[in-house]
């Protein structure tokens, strides 16, 4: 599920920003007004959009699809059984650290479901866990700097350093679990890292975690033309080796195949 409260935060932050004279606090995105009403922007491809319209979907919605997808999965590849418990079924749910302020992670669902999160959940016990993923600050901002036609400032509250520190205290104060995962590493050597993921996760490890079809997929937003690209063009891992400003070392600088 890639990035579930965007919308939520679009909205949130346009509305705020109506009411203040400084126009950084208004974040600039070519289809923000799309992707609030859930209607397809003009230069998207029809086939994409029913991804225009998954947006207004809760948080809460999207995961029960997803847990209905999985159990029919199971029930394909079960031919003995007709009742299948849904057990060690995994959903991956992008967030991006300057969302934080709308999920409430004591009840672990977005601020808006904390009334009825409890009986839209009652049919499956759900296990949430944490991973955080780290960047160098400096390759972050690089990388926003490449995208700056997509939005109109590099900010703290649109980089999300400081949320992504308030994310990790939070969980540490509500004693959750939390895994740290460092881009770095991801890239440098992601079969050992993964591993170690899956691990930590207790949740079994693929090959197939290594490489992917190139092109789109169903599961991106539909922000995806617009912040997808190098993604969509590769097929696995990327390394990038960059030299050191020092002739005489050279210096790895590793990065994922993905930004924001």
């Amino acid at each position: 599920i890639d990035e579930p409260l965007y919308r939520l935060w679009l909205q949130h932050k346009l509305a705020n920003a109506n009411t203040s004279p400084d126009s950084v606090s208004r974040p600039y995105r070519p289809y923000s007004t799309e992707l609030i009403q859930g209607i397809p922007h003009q230069d998207s491809k029809p086939e994409d959009s029913f991804k225009w319209a998954r947006e207004k979907q809760s948080l809460n919605s999207r995961i029960l699809d997803g847990i209905q997808i999985l159990m029919k999965d199971i029930d394909t590849n079960n031919d003995t059984e007709t009742d299948t418990e849904l057990d060690g079924g995994v959903i991956f749910v992008k967030h991006m650290a300057k969302h934080s302020f709308l999920y409430n992670f004591d009840l672990e669902c977005c601020q808006d479901e904390t009334n009825n999160n409890d009986d839209t959940n009652k049919e499956y016990i759900i296990q949430h866990k944490h991973v955080l993923l780290i960047r160098d600050p400096v390759a972050i901002l690089s990388s926003w700097n490449v995208a700056k036609d997509v939005h109109n400032t590099i900010s703290p509250d649109e980089v999300g350093i400081i949320q992504l520190l308030s994310i990790y205290s939070t969980l540490t104060s509500l004693n959750k679990q939390i895994v740290v995962l460092d881009s770095d590493s991801l890239a440098k050597d992601p079969t050992s890292t993964l591993k170690g993921l899956c691990e930590d996760l207790n949740i079994s490890y693929k090959d197939s975690m290594l490489t992917w079809e190139s092109g789109k997929h169903d599961c991106d937003g539909p922000w995806a033309d617009w912040w997808y690209g190098d993604v969509h063009e590769s097929k696995g891992w990327i390394v990038q080796c960059r030299p050191s400003n020092n002739n005489n070392e050279s210096n790895d600088s590793h990065s994922l195949s993905t930004r924001k």
